[in-house]
């Protein structure tokens, strides 16, 4: 609601409260919970707010207008070159658009500004998926381990491992992936993955992550 996205802008000068706002901003969004008034909000809050640059990006994100989310996410990087969730961010959008090798180096960037940062795991887990999309599944798999070091009881690095390993046919320690992933998240499907993966625009990518889902020997539904 406007009241906490004001909340939200209020809260950036702390690095702590900075990542509550983040988290909370990202569950209001991938939880579908996005309209063009809410996108045009964002945009009139504070045009010289990093944060606010950064949540109108993670918006046009989550409409799969990655373009808009990359001037976005460009204006918030002018605005505080020391905003590491930014350059996450920003790694996030190139990925999505196929940019794999850039959007690595923009993970990097993040872990190197803030190696102990508490969104650290989500760095890790966005990088496990732009490797997964280069089908680089050896790394998939190292950086969705790297990703559950900081966060183990988030289910997404488990699904990118679990996915990885199905498509390298490891059949015994995909399973034992899948038992992992359904402890974290025991509603956990191929139907509930592609509603999940509403973000992604490229019909590759999407069948890319299903299929190695698929092959793990992740249940259709629950």
């Amino acid at each position: 609601d406007p009241q906490s996205m004001m909340d939200c802008t209020a809260l950036e000068s702390s690095a702590g409260e900075f990542v509550i706002a983040w988290m909370g901003l990202n569950g209001f969004i991938l939880n579908g919970g996005i309209d063009i008034q809410q996108i045009q909000l964002i945009a009139e809050l504070d045009d010289a707010s990093a944060f606010c640059h950064f949540a109108l990006a993670r918006v046009h994100l989550a409409r799969r207008e990655y373009e808009r989310a990359f001037w976005c996410i460009e204006s918030a990087i002018s605005l505080n070159p020391n905003m590491a969730t930014a350059y996450c961010a920003l790694g996030d959008s190139l990925a999505y658009q196929g940019r794999l090798d850039d959007a690595v180096e923009q993970f990097a960037k993040a872990i190197h500004l803030s190696p102990r940062d508490p969104m650290r795991w989500a760095y890790s887990s966005y990088c496990a998926i732009a490797h997964l999309f280069k089908r680089d599944f050896e790394a998939t798999i190292r950086w969705s381990d790297d990703a559950t070091r900081f966060a183990p009881g988030v289910y997404w690095p488990y699904a990118h491992k679990t996915a990885a390993l199905g498509h390298l046919g490891r059949q015994e320690n995909a399973s034992r992936a899948v038992a992992e992933l359904l402890r974290r998240r025991p509603d956990f499907s191929i139907e509930f993955a592609r509603r999940k993966l509403f973000f992604l625009d490229r019909p590759e990518q999407i069948a890319l992550y299903l299929s190695g889902l698929e092959r793990a020997g992740v249940p259709p539904n629950r």
